[in-house]
């Protein structure tokens, strides 16, 4: 999978994203279904690695981390990434 198409996967969710409000980090559904973009397209439940859903999805480890970083609000992340990623969660 390539990070457009990551993207692509990305919009055609349900609308049930949101901003955590006291770190920024994009996430999806209620208390006890929280979930990251990375895990939520991987169909993962649980603490679960960045690198078993990437390669679950067949996502490069470069751009897992990437997505990880901008979706977590990190410092350094790229932020032309997490804007792509805000649209595509319907959150911008």
């Amino acid at each position: 999978m390539t990070l457009r198409t990551f993207l692509a996967r990305l919009r055609q969710t349900p609308r049930r994203w949101r901003l955590r409000r006291y770190d920024g980090r994009i996430r999806y559904g209620r208390t006890g279904e929280v979930q990251c973009p990375l895990t939520y397209l991987a169909k993962v439940r649980g603490t679960v690695e960045t690198y078993e859903a990437a390669v679950h999805l067949g996502l490069p480890w470069r751009d897992a981390i990437a997505i990880v970083r901008a979706v977590d609000n990190c410092n350094g992340h790229d932020p032309a990434l997490r804007r792509a990623l805000l649209r595509a969660t319907g959150l911008k």
